[in-house]
């Protein structure tokens, strides 16, 4: 999924090694919003909240959602994977996708809610964190949006959240195929001698 490991497969076997898409690529926005599910008593409209995703719970992530939030002046809903720092600490996969599809703005520090926001055409941001950075910097790099990975507000355009939807989504297309090919070129049958 990322040019570095790419690169360290070929090291260390001496054989090119393709950059392939993430498996949640392989699928278009409609399979994807077949799964997505609202959440039971979910108090908001669609595209009537900011949404935020993290693994884990970390301030700056956290305080640059609630200040995004506050100048759309739109809620902040929040899923993170620990408790007792998540509003909607029971979401599961469906609610996750369905919050993505309809939020009016992502901000996430994950690789899988940048991912999703990108199949489902949400405008968003991804906050740079300590983790590595290079699955994300390509995926961004691979769609022509490196610059929705930010280090801060100040870093954003909250005036002209959207972007070119069709171009990206032209881009994913293209990284859906590449990944399909692979899969169909190496992934056969074994053919009996």
């Amino acid at each position: 999924r990322e040019t570095d490991g790419a690169e360290l497969i070929r090291k260390l076997t001496g054989s090119p090694c393709p950059v392939l898409p993430d498996p949640t690529l392989l699928h278009e926005k409609e399979y994807w919003l077949e799964l997505a599910r609202k959440p039971k008593n979910f108090p908001y409209k669609e595209r009537g909240f900011v949404f935020t995703y993290r693994i884990s719970f970390t301030p700056h992530i956290a305080k640059t959602a609630a200040q995004v939030a506050k100048k759309l002046k739109l809620p902040l809903v929040t899923c993170e994977l620990v408790s007792p720092h998540s509003f909607y600490s029971n979401m599961g996969p469906q609610e996750f996708l369905w919050c993505i599809a309809h939020a009016a703005h992502v901000i996430t520090a994950s690789f899988h809610g940048t991912v999703f926001s990108l199949i489902m055409g949400t405008p968003f941001h991804t906050i740079t964190s300590s983790a590595p950075q290079k699955r994300m910097t390509t995926l961004l790099a691979n769609v022509g949006l490196e610059n929705r990975l930010v280090d801060s507000i100040e870093e954003m355009d909250l005036i002209n959240t959207l972007y070119p939807v069709e171009q990206v989504s032209s881009r994913i297309s293209q990284l859906r195929q590449t990944g399909i090919n692979w899969l169909s070129e190496n992934l056969h049958p074994t053919q009996a001698s």
